[in-house]
């Protein structure tokens, strides 16, 4: 049975010569410039963190990015781990799964805006000197990310409209068309508010009688089980009643 020191037999670090080491003829993995240029920012501003795996002839089996930005630096020597023992159909194997593992892992989205912000504030307060892209995150990508973190409005929250200070035009007792629809301006209580606008609605539709918003039920219909009698005064009890007022 294998215990975790099997798994951990390729521990030793070595300095190898940047001359000395060659990359492998069959590498899948491409590196762009621009690519390369990330690499050495990173390492200008967390130092070379992670060595190459290299063979025991000195062929890189992962690492041919850093190796790429080493030579653009101008070392003389870089970190090595030599992996021993190894065949080279592992060899082949391990290099497509060095590369393929890590881009299978995913990103928690609004962690990872979270930490790229404070990452940015912690450069807007000069306690880093490094720029942002370092992290490898082009501008468009860290955009998106911090509309993660824009606070959404609740759907259920009410509208703010700012009124401005302009005589009204709309007087109490005044209807308003809109489209199909009628808008008195007064109280749905006002029993003279109402019928004045049942009675607008009543003359453009030819007598019919006026229904509630999203029902197929009558206003009067409506009023009647509720116990509501709406009784408009003639003309001659209102004038009447003005002159007695």
């Amino acid at each position: 049975m294998r215990t975790p020191d099997d798994f951990m037999r390729h521990q030793t670090l070595e300095r190898v010569p940047v001359a000395d080491l060659h990359g492998y003829d069959r590498n899948a993995r491409t590196h762009s410039a621009a690519q390369v240029a990330q690499i050495v920012a990173s390492i200008r501003a967390f130092g070379f963190t992670n060595p190459l795996l290299i063979d025991e002839s000195n062929m890189i089996v992962a690492g041919h990015g850093r190796f790429a930005a080493a030579r653009e630096l101008g070392f003389d020597e870089v970190p090595c781990i030599r992996l021993r023992g190894l065949s080279p159909e592992k060899v082949r194997a391990l290099i497509l799964a060095d590369n393929q593992l890590a881009l299978n892992a995913g990103w928690d989205e609004k962690m990872l805006a979270e930490e790229i912000a404070a990452i940015d504030f912690s450069i807007g307060e000069l306690e880093l000197d490094f720029d942002i892209g370092v992290l490898g995150f082009s501008e468009l990508q860290r955009g998106e990310l911090a509309q993660l973190l824009v606070e959404a409005e609740p759907e259920d929250a009410p509208a703010t409209i700012e009124m401005e200070a302009e005589p009204a035009v709309a007087k109490t007792g005044e209807t308003w068309c809109l489209g199909p629809h009628r808008l008195t301006v007064g109280g749905s209580q006002a029993a003279r508010d109402v019928d004045a606008l049942i009675l607008a609605w009543q003359r453009d539709h030819k007598g019919e009688d006026a229904r509630l918003s999203n029902s197929s039920e009558t206003f009067n219909a409506r009023a009647q089980a509720l116990g509501i009698e709406f009784v408009r005064p003639k003309a001659k009890s209102q004038k009447a009643r003005r002159k007695a007022g």
